[in-house]
């Protein structure tokens, strides 16, 4: 049976991906700054995913 429900952990880091992409569609900020801060996301939401 699959599961239906997000664990938090993933919920929370689609919501930073999606802030973080605003601020680069919005020149904000660079590709290189988007990566690192999805980089860090990454390590913080979804520690079991490298």
């Amino acid at each position: 049976m699959e599961t239906l429900v997000k664990p938090a952990l993933s919920v929370e880091y689609e919501l930073a991906l999606l802030i973080v992409m605003s601020l680069l569609k919005n020149g904000l900020i660079s590709k290189a700054e988007f990566a690192a801060i999805d980089a860090e996301n990454r390590k913080t939401f979804l520690p079991e995913h490298p």
